[in-house]
């Protein structure tokens, strides 16, 4: 799962990290705007950043 509301900033995601965690762009887990994510859709974690 990822999250950015900036388009530069998931542009630059996307090229950095869609060869390496396609599941996060095939899965629909890169979301755009935090507030609309469902709690219970968030996979577990051990460690979240912001």
């Amino acid at each position: 799962m990822a999250c950015d509301i900036n388009d530069k900033a998931r542009s630059t995601y996307e090229l950095n990290f869609k060869d390496k965690s396609p599941d996060i762009f095939e899965n629909n887990l890169f979301y755009k705007d935090i507030h609309h994510v469902d709690e219970k859709t968030v996979p577990d974690f051990d460690i979240i950043c912001a």
